[in-house]
């Protein structure tokens, strides 16, 4: 016996009898337990039976109904959804593909399962398809075929459930080191998706040259993922001189909302560095006072070998005065926002989505030309509607302000160009540098009681 196995218990009657039992299911809260029983003196009596456990005791089997033991040809090896409403097995009864093919039935809530369905030319070949095993957790069908293009005699296969499109996919061998030469099958695998067991009569097979190429020669083999290793690493820059930012928060969210967020601070070379764990898809965010932040996403979701992650954030010094959003176009002597704009705002939602902790002042320009009094007013509905529309996006209101400026601010004296008149209706390069919309940042300690942020 092997270390770390318990001597196997054996089912005893009622399970076991003078028939040979074997290729069994246990429901997943171990109450049911169906099983194949192949008769002693009838070598075409394979079928499925079920046996119901009550007071820590197995009842007497029962053979499933003629839905399912098709008198004449063979039933066997089960296998169950995790709820337990739908039985897989292997048979040759007639309606299949050829030789053994993958059915199944449904159960319902009283244990009465419905008529097989064929699970179609997806999964069954004119060859033989056995030894079905579902995995609950990944939503796959393993078994085992001797279809053309594998490696040996039976290999293993496996299929997974579209829930959206209602299809199977098309199986695809797993190849090697699992499939031989020779046949291999009843593959299982554990809740953890690393460790399992299939068995075998590859080589070598040391159980005498009489029982050599027959049932009785095949092993039971283990199988174990080596423990993968993921780790990350990464320095913080200023984004404008790439000096290194020392004490910058990284910050680690799990994007499907499984843990608790986690936070790294850089040390005095800006660098960080973190282990982490099989499965996880992050989203990661540096933050620093003074900086606007950087992000990034991360998944070691599906990876099959271990890795090391570099990612490096570069955080831009949030400026003292405004901060120009260029194309915010508005029509002609009006405050609705073009499609254009509303294309570029997006843009500023994700920044503010990103920099949740920042309030700012929406700041609208406008040119020189026309009355003082309109333009102020107009640069006010212009400031508004922007914000307006952020706060449609789900940006707190409290973080946003609109301040109309008017032609108060222009950035060039557009009367020293004689094609730029304050009357003319002719635009020119100078009026379009003017009318401007701007953000200018009035705090970095906004915290949004609501969202948690």
């Amino acid at each position: 016996m092997d270390a770390g196995y318990s001597s196997p218990d054996n089912f005893k009657t009622p399970i076991n009898s003078e028939n040979n039992e074997g290729g069994g299911v246990l429901s997943i809260d171990r109450t049911t337990f169906y099983f194949t029983r192949k008769s002693s003196v009838n070598n075409k009596d394979v079928a499925i039976w079920v046996s119901k456990n009550f007071n820590n005791q197995w009842l007497q089997p029962l053979k499933l109904d003629e839905k399912i033991n098709v008198d004449g040809y063979k039933s066997m090896q089960p296998a169950l959804s995790m709820e337990g409403d739908i039985l897989y097995f292997s048979s040759d009864r007639p309606g299949g593909r050829g030789g053994m093919d993958i059915w199944y039935c449904k159960i319902d809530d009283y244990g009465s399962l419905s008529e097989p369905i064929n699970m179609g030319s997806y999964i069954n070949t004119s060859g033989d398809e056995v030894t079905p095993f579902y995995n609950y957790f990944t939503k796959t069908l393993y078994f085992s075929s001797d279809a053309s293009g594998g490696i040996g005699g039976l290999d293993i296969y496996k299929t997974s459930y579209n829930e959206d499109e209602d299809v199977w996919s098309t199986p695809k061998n797993i190849g090697k080191p699992f499939n031989s030469s020779k046949d291999d099958a009843y593959f299982i695998i554990g809740k953890d998706q690393k460790q399992g067991y299939l068995s075998s009569d590859r080589k070598p097979c040391d159980c005498g040259e009489e029982y050599e190429g027959s049932v009785y020669c095949y092993k039971i083999y283990e199988f174990g993922q080596p423990e993968m290793k993921f780790s990350i690493s990464g320095t913080a820059f200023n984004a404008e001189t790439n000096e290194i930012i020392p004490n910058a928060l990284i910050t680690f969210k799990d994007i499907r909302g499984k843990s608790e967020p986690f936070f790294i601070t850089t040390d005095e070379q800006g660098n960080y560095e973190r282990k982490l764990e099989v499965g996880w898809e992050m989203f990661l965010k540096a933050q620093k006072a003074k900086y606007f932040g950087d992000a990034a996403n991360l998944s070691t979701e599906g990876l099959t070998e271990s890795q090391h992650f570099v990612q490096d954030f570069f955080l831009t010094p949030i400026p003292m005065g405004e901060v120009e959003i260029p194309g915010i176009e508005y029509d002609f002597d009006a405050a609705t926002l073009r499609p254009k704009s509303k294309e570029i705002l997006d843009k500023l939602v994700e920044f503010l989505e990103l920099n949740n902790n920042i309030t700012i002042e929406i700041r609208s320009h406008t040119d020189s030309r026309g009355n003082d009094d309109y333009n102020l007013k107009l640069s006010d509905k212009r400031a508004d509607s922007v914000v307006k529309y952020l706060v449609e996006h789900g940006i707190n209101k409290k973080r946003l302000e609109s301040i109309g400026m008017g032609e108060k601010e222009l950035l060039d004296d557009c009367s020293q160009y004689p094609e730029c008149k304050d009357d003319s209706n002719t635009d020119c390069n100078c009026h379009q540098k003017n009318r401007r919309t701007a953000f200018k940042t009035t705090s970095e300690d906004f915290k949004d009681v609501f969202k948690g942020k």
